[in-house]
């Protein structure tokens, strides 16, 4: 046993002398208390397991299993009985698996550890199974939570499982069969073999063939990379290496632990294949559905609503939403709405709009918006003043917007806000003369899309072409002659005033 004598020491001594990772309890605390007594003289610490061993054995382990150092189990690994009865120490196979891990160099020419070779079982409580054709990717792209410490991997074809920790997939794992591949061609010889076989399936690329197979066997650990960016070549490769080396070892009546390993290392590289060029197809999908976001955020009308861009499609009619989630998309539109590293507004702008709904806007089209917003706004605004103005004369009454500009200014102001309630917003926007401002310092504004001057917003009448007195005078003009008798007009407000009706409470 150990020299040191806090329990989990003792304990893991055990285990490692024995290449077991269970202790039946009752047969170890007596081999503890014999232990105690035949090293106390020499080791006095040995002493305090000498007395009330069961005890201090059980508060100990206790304490040992609430820290997750063993697990206490419900029967012996012999077949005993009673709680407490088996205790499995969990630390001695994840470093066994750690340790065959971290030297996959010298265990090229053997198949993956697994619960056969090891000599005994896992709990339940310490694995998931995976198989190798299905489970082992869907656990890369959504493990569980929580992740159990080691996976079983099971294949297809009638060969034994293999152990590896989870926190090695993909990995590890993954570099860990390239050199069981490596190994199958050159220390097999079957380099030019496969060579040949393959260049008539790949026909026209017999020079990445070669390079491909030379790279196996000069930079294995490099080929993970080419798997996991799903590049064409590549996946074409080793789709078809792997179904054929699978069919040619199908033909062999009895394998050696050798074909086991290079069997198993290519059926899990087939499925990690398949799974990065999926995942890389759907990475470019996604890609292609942002670009047609942007593309529908830059077209007519300019600015949208979340639940317009969510409605977005792409030009075959097919939702974008389909191919990225909500979640994807406000993520992308988050980017979007970044500040740029040069400290510049975002691509995309969010504009706080009536009632406080937010809108979207790409920057490049905040000018084009605005000024077709202000073309829309201003024939209406100048029809909604001249009616106006036309029924407030003809009650032989006047208003501060027909004598004072200020007074105009405010009143076109208030135009706004009921007429383009989106144009109103966006001139009050702070952000909307930044991106003016970065506009003018990279391209020439044409006057008539002028909006600010020196840093200011010109007058509402400069910007919609509209002038007090000229809306005055037609108003004017269609009137008969004697509204413009000042007179006239002052008696008949006069009388107008006086017969009014008063506004007389029932009792």
């Amino acid at each position: 046993m150990a020299q040191k004598t806090d329990l989990y020491s003792i304990l893991t001594s055990y285990v490692v002398k024995h290449n077991n990772p269970y202790i039946e309890t009752e047969p170890f605390i007596r081999l503890l208390e014999h232990h105690a007594v035949k090293n106390a003289a020499e080791y006095p610490e040995w002493g305090k397991w000498i007395r009330d061993t069961s005890k201090k054995f059980h508060s100990e382990l206790n304490h040992l299993a609430e820290e997750g150092k063993c697990e206490l189990l419900s029967d012996s690994p012999n077949g005993g009985s009673g709680p407490g009865d088996g205790i499995y120490m969990s630390g001695y196979i994840l470093d066994l698996l750690r340790e065959h891990y971290r030297i996959i160099d010298n265990n090229v020419e053997n198949p993956f550890p697994g619960e056969d070779s090891l000599g005994f079982l896992v709990p339940d409580s310490q694995i998931i199974q995976l198989g190798a054709m299905s489970d082992l990717t869907a656990f890369i792209d959504d493990p569980p939570d929580p992740v159990p410490p080691i996976a079983r991997i099971s294949f297809p074809e009638d060969t034994v499982t293999a152990l590896v920790l989870t926190n090695l997939i993909p990995g590890r794992l993954m570099e860990s069969c390239m050199l069981k591949i490596r190994n199958y061609l050159r220390d097999y010889g079957n380099k030019d073999y496969i060579q040949n076989k393959l260049a008539s399936q790949l026909m026209g690329k017999e020079s990445a063939l070669r390079d491909m197979l030379n790279r196996i066997i000069l930079r294995p650990i490099d080929c993970c990379n080419t798997i996991a960016e799903g590049s064409d070549f590549p996946y074409l490769f080793w789709a078809h290496f792997c179904v054929f080396v699978r069919n040619d070892f199908k033909k062999k009546k009895e394998k050696t632990v050798n074909d086991t390993a290079v069997i198993q290392a290519v059926i899990i590289t087939e499925a990690m294949n398949i799974f990065y060029k999926n995942k890389a197809s759907k990475a470019k999908e996604k890609e292609l559905a942002y670009r047609c976001l942007e593309q529908n955020l830059s077209r007519p009308p300019y600015i949208y609503t979340l639940e317009q861009i969510i409605g977005f499609k792409n030009p075959r009619g097919a939702l974008l939403l389909g191919q990225y989630s909500r979640e994807e998309l406000a993520g992308q539109i988050k980017r979007l709405t970044n500040k740029s590293k040069e400290d510049k507004l975002p691509d995309l702008l969010v504009l706080a709009g009536p009632g406080n709904e937010r809108f979207f806007i790409m920057k490049k089209k905040m000018l084009l918006l605005s000024t077709r917003l202000v073309i829309e706004a201003k024939d209406k605004i100048k029809r909604a003043i001249t009616k106006h103005w036309l029924n407030t004369l003809k009650n032989y009454q006047s208003e501060p917007a027909m004598e004072d500009d200020n007074d105009f200014e405010k009143a076109l102001s208030a135009y706004t806000e009921k007429i383009s309630p989106v144009l109103g917003c966006l001139l009050e926007d702070p952000k909307f003369q930044l991106v003016y401002d970065e506009m003018e310092q990279s391209q020439q504004i044409p006057p008539s899309s002028k909006i600010f001057i020196k840093g200011s917003m010109i007058p509402f009448s400069s910007l919609y072409l509209i002038s007090r007195r000229d809306v005055l005078e037609n108003v004017r003009l269609t009137l008969p002659f004697w509204y413009s008798l000042p007179v006239f007009v002052a008696i008949a407000a006069f009388f107008k005033k006086f017969k009014a009706k008063p506004n007389i409470n029932p009792v």
